[in-house]
């Protein structure tokens, strides 16, 4: 996977963590490696749990453009996880570590009881934050548009810029109302609180039980969300390993 690291460092750093004072941090595991046996996934999730993790973030692997691992499957010398190995892994996941006392609040979040993340949730409720550092992103929401950036990459030029009194911004984006809508249903969605739908109209100006009232009939009798209840949308297990999926059948016009 080309990391800068292996396990046995990986491991080592959890009582460091400790040890600097932190009784709350995160752990993320990549499940759908090729040629990984299953039992090697079911092993690391073993790892985390006895390690006590409070947290823990699991993510399918992604392919990516450009990189060394999308340069040997081109090549034929890597073969991918097919995708229903990949939702089985998932499911094991899911089973695993609730069973282990995990909460999970989001498709790829599991945390000890009081542990979610706290930053991450402003990230999926549109609250407003500010990133600071090289690479670091922002998002402002007091009117429309909303604005999101980042900040650029090399760390000498970010701080030769702050030197200079220049805002290090490397790129930015103006999100109007319809690309924020769009983005809270998907970024709710993912939670296990929801999507709650009287506030994607009063905030967004966004119906769904009008506009997508057949689709959500769909999906509840799919057995994808859960019955709507107080206004909420929810993913069961089964939605949650096809979220994009739901996410796409529910997005506004």
């Amino acid at each position: 996977m080309n990391r800068v690291h292996d396990a046995d460092m990986a491991r080592a750093i959890i009582p460091t963590i400790r040890q600097a004072g932190f009784n709350n941090f995160s752990v993320d595991l990549i499940f759908g490696l090729p040629e990984q046996p299953p039992e090697y996934w079911s092993a690391n999730l073993e790892i985390a749990c006895a390690a006590d993790v409070p947290h823990l973030s699991t993510y399918s692997l992604t392919i990516e453009d450009g990189t060394p691992l999308k340069n040997r499957v081109e090549r034929g010398l890597v073969t991918p996880v097919e995708e229903q190995d990949i939702t089985d892994q998932f499911q094991f996941t899911m089973e695993y570590l609730e069973g282990k006392g995990f909460e999970h609040y989001e498709v790829s979040s599991f945390a000890k009881p009081g542990q979610r993340a706290i930053h991450n949730h402003r990230y999926w409720n549109h609250a407003n934050y500010i990133g600071l550092g090289p690479s670091a992103h922002s998002f402002w929401w007091s009117g429309l548009p909303a604005e999101r950036w980042a900040n650029v990459r090399n760390m000498k030029r970010y701080e030769a810029l702050l030197q200079q009194h220049v805002l290090p911004i490397d790129e930015s984006e103006h999100l109007d109302l319809d690309t924020l809508a769009d983005e809270f249903v998907m970024l709710r969605l993912r939670t296990s609180d929801g999507l709650d739908l009287e506030e994607l109209e009063s905030r967004y100006g966004v119906d769904l039980l009008i506009d997508r009232v057949d689709e959500l009939a769909s999906l509840e009798s799919g057995g994808f969300i859960r019955p709507i209840r107080n206004q909420m949308v929810q993913l069961t297990d089964l939605g949650m390993t096809v979220c994009d999926m739901v996410t796409t059948r529910l997005l506004p016009d």
